[in-house]
């Protein structure tokens, strides 16, 4: 939910009889790491990794289409991308020009994205879009026409590599008064309607910190079981409470956690039950992953010299080593059902994370650990944790719509790299490319869209 990652979302070109699409994932150049997505039913496209900053994908837009690629977040809802009225000097990436395609129709709604630090607006458009060779008529988005701190900051171009984001595509529930807009058919709610796909669910796959360029894959529609290992275990999405109707309501993709342990070869060392489950926030637009001071504290105890006792300015704690020990790992609990709170029952989901996993190598070597405290999210009420990409490399991710629920499955590391796009919008076919970012950026960039939902559901939500 920030404009942190950009993921691509290529249109790979996979004719697919169970209707989905797959798409690759590539992740861009920062300071941290690489990783990617997967398919298996529905419609598939490759996922860019950005060094751990950005998750992006490929599509198209418009009659004839054109390529671009775009960040994939599943902390916000808006699908937006930046138009030809958008000046280079604060838009100096690939755009899309409705006024060359016979399909678009810009409507004089206007339209805007309030983040933390930056915004984007325009008017909303609708026009054809393309994913994974699946054609999506009449989808509304944002034809965005100025931003400020997006895609320049400080002057300088966010991105400045060979695949670059055009936009984003938010893939949270669309709630329309939430979201400070009237609620309109999603990307998934058309692929439904349209019968593109048999499913309403998009899985992830984001490979490892180690994996670069089109090395991960998201799926419309279906599941690749030969990203994860093990049995897929599932957790209930919940719901919030906004004042303006008296009906709870699906908005993120949250779900509950009932207790957080650390073990040391098997062995529970700290941790346990929470007096109330936490809320976490499942975001690919985040970068890193935040939770709570007390289960941060938790954690550095056991790290101890491996840990830095204090952050830098940005936020984040580095580490002594890059190679914790693998005998270190979380348990952590998801609710499986909201009705049953008991961090022991048996259809709650157990994750199982190594803390060597979240080590972030930087360019000169060192490494940051991938949790903070949620005091540098950017605040706000709506919810306990933000887990980002640091964490939701480790698993295989079903989002299912249809059932409000998420699944999790540990990941399989891929050496390999997914092929990118034929026609991404930056010319880029593979590799990881891109351009190195500072650990400025990174903090920046990890606060944007976390400030811009904490700030505004602190508003208008409650759990």
């Amino acid at each position: 939910m920030r404009f942190v990652a950009p993921f691509l979302l290529s249109t790979g070109a996979f004719a697919l009889a169970s209707a989905m699409v797959r798409v690759p994932v590539t992740k861009k150049a920062t300071t941290l790491a690489n990783r990617g997505l997967t398919r298996r039913d529905g419609a598939s496209l490759p996922l860019y990794n950005d060094q751990s900053m950005q998750y992006i994908v490929n599509l198209q837009a418009g009659t004839p289409p054109k390529p671009f690629d775009v960040i994939i977040d599943t902390g916000s809802v808006e699908f937006w991308l930046a138009t030809t009225g958008c000046p280079q000097s604060v838009c100096p990436v690939p755009l899309y020009n409705p006024s060359s395609s016979s399909t678009a129709n810009v409507t004089t709604t206007p339209a805007g994205i309030q983040y933390g630090l930056g915004s984007a607006n325009g008017n909303y458009v609708t026009d054809t879009v393309s994913l994974g060779g699946l054609t999506i008529q009449k989808q509304q988005f944002i034809a965005v026409t100025n931003t400020t701190d997006t895609f320049v900051m400080g002057g300088q171009p966010v991105d400045s590599g060979s695949v670059v984001a055009s936009g984003l595509m938010g893939l949270a529930f669309d709630y329309g008064e939430t979201w400070d807009h009237a609620a309109y058919p999603t990307i998934i709610d058309n692929l439904m309607n349209q019968k593109l796909i048999s499913q309403a669910i998009f899985s992830i796959y984001l490979n490892f910190v180690n994996a670069t360029g089109w090395s991960g894959e998201i799926i419309f529609g279906g599941i690749d079981s030969t990203k994860y290992t093990g049995q897929l275990s599932y957790a209930q999405v919940n719901t919030y409470t906004v004042q303006t109707t008296p009906q709870p309501t699906y908005i993120y993709w949250t779900v509950m956690s009932p207790s957080l342990t650390v073990m040391n070869n098997s062995v529970s060392v700290a941790g346990g039950s929470f007096l109330k489950p936490m809320a976490a926030m499942m975001d690919t637009g985040t970068t890193m992953s935040y939770i709570d001071v007390t289960t941060f504290t938790t954690i550095q105890k056991v790290l101890g010299a491996y840990l830095s006792p204090s952050p830098d300015s940005y936020g984040n704690y580095k580490l002594t080593t890059c190679n914790i020990p693998t005998s270190l790992t979380v348990q952590m609990g998801l609710l499986g059902s909201l009705q049953n709170s008991g961090a022991s029952n048996s259809s709650n989901a157990m994750l199982t994370l190594r803390l060597y996993d979240m080590a972030l190598k930087n360019p000169d070597g060192s490494c940051t650990f991938g949790f903070s405290t949620m005091n540098y999210a950017g605040g706000g009420s709506s919810f306990d944790w933000l887990l980002g990409d640091t964490f939701l490399r480790n698993f295989y991710l079903v989002f299912d719509y249809g059932n409000y629920r998420i699944g999790f499955a540990s990941a399989v590391p891929s050496a390999s790299s997914t092929n990118g796009p034929t026609g991404s919008g930056s010319g880029q076919q593979g590799g990881s490319g891109g351009s190195t970012r500072s650990a400025a950026n990174l903090a920046t960039t990890a606060s944007l869209f976390v400030t811009l939902v904490c700030v505004f559901l602190s508003l208008h939500l409650t759990l």
